[in-house]
């Protein structure tokens, strides 16, 4: 038995249905799990190794972000998109209800419903961003922002430098990374008269936990329809105020299940002090950063646009960027062979020019930082 689902009935039910399930009908767990009670963990280098055996067939929906790492292929039914949305609407109610909102995201995490004329792609420039946020409030009037934390940090930033006032702005929401405490001070600074949310979400999964409207240093799981564990590394429960890793089993994912799948971040649990919301809680999310580098104009532009390029080479498992300098950048990646001039293309198509000091080193794998992240990117320039 799963000692994380033990003392929790309706947990314990859930991860066994679908446990039970996946071991009958899915051609990967059917040899995977041996004891239903007890699956074994899924890390995601085994995942991507049989992601079209855990597809069974199934037409993906979807790919996740590829933050560290290739894009794992999932797919979603109808039934599961509805459960999602019920989740996001009931976390909006909690916030006051929808607002118009101007959505700087990767266009894949935007849902087609949403009006197109108020989305722009988070890769745009900060001042292109500024004159859309600017332009909405009037023509469309937009109370609310949403976007990535670090792109958050980025505008900003820009608004009290340029004294930009955003006092209309009466909602702030970031999402698919880790608000750091700087970030959240910042856009506080920023946007005065906003009420700041932020989720912890994967493109997998959806929403994962949602920042607790009482208490906003703790996000409360959904654990209706997510069984989420935090590990120690040797796969026993990490108590609570213990940083451990997150594995996610996904009740209600029968086209592509994922059980007990490692995520790729560490948290902490916690037992939110607010007593109004049952859920359980994590008291921090240690994971799920990505990053923003220099360009040799002396701007400092997002690491996505670099990412995304390096992630869709064919045969790259992992890698990671460190900026030592305006030119010096260290690429790190896992590769059974060299792919040096794809990495020179990726640079040269993202950036618009290649560093000229950029070395590439082969390594097995990418390794958590001391902190117990993940980072695709790292700058060292101040």
């Amino acid at each position: 038995m799963v000692a994380s689902f033990a003392d929790k009935p309706y947990a314990l039910r859930q991860f066994r249905r679908i446990a039970s399930y996946a071991r009958r009908s899915n051609p990967f767990y059917r040899t995977w799990i041996t004891d239903p009670e007890s699956p074994p963990l899924l890390d995601r280098a085994t995942a991507l190794e049989h992601n079209d055996e855990i597809l069974n067939g199934n037409e993906p929906t979807g790919t996740t972000s590829g933050s560290i790492g290739v894009p794992l292929r999932y797919a979603h039914s109808r039934e599961w998109n509805a459960m999602a949305a019920k989740d996001v609407a009931r976390f909006v109610g909690s916030l006051g209800g929808p607002l118009p909102t101007v959505r700087i995201l990767h266009a894949s995490s935007i849902r087609p419903r949403r009006t197109a004329s108020m989305n722009l792609e988070v890769t745009a420039g900060i001042d292109e961003q500024l004159e859309f946020i600017l332009r909405h409030i009037g023509e469309s009037g937009a109370a609310a922002i949403t976007t990535l934390p670090t792109n958050a940090e980025l505008l900003a930033s820009a608004v009290l430098e340029r004294g930009i006032d955003m006092s209309s702005i009466r909602r702030f929401g970031t999402l698919a990374e880790t608000l750091e405490p700087h970030q959240r001070a910042l856009v506080a600074a920023a946007f005065p008269a906003a009420r700041l949310w932020s989720t912890y979400s994967s493109m997998e999964f959806g929403m994962i936990a949602a920042m607790c409207p009482y208490e906003p240093d703790f996000f409360h799981l959904m654990a209706h329809r997510l069984g989420v564990e935090v590990l120690r590394d040797d796969g026993t429960p990490a108590p609570a105020g213990e940083a451990g890793a997150v594995y996610v089993t996904d009740y209600f994912n029968r086209l592509s299940p994922l059980i007990r799948y490692e995520l790729g971040d560490l948290a902490i649990r916690g037992e939110c002090p607010c007593g109004k919301i049952e859920l359980p809680a994590l008291a921090r999310v240690l994971g799920r950063v990505s990053g923003t580098i220099v360009n040799r104009n002396g701007e400092r532009v997002l690491f996505s646009n670099v990412s995304i390029a390096l992630r869709e080479i064919p045969g790259i498992r992992q890698y990671q960027v460190i900026q030592n300098s305006i030119e010096g950048f260290e690429a790190k990646v896992s590769c059974d062979h060299s792919i040096d001039a794809e990495i020179h293309d990726a640079f040269l198509h993202s950036l618009g020019y290649v560093p000229r000091e950029l070395v590439i080193r082969y390594v097995d794998s990418i390794p958590r930082d001391p902190s117990g992240k993940y980072r695709t990117s790292i700058c060292r320039i101040q």
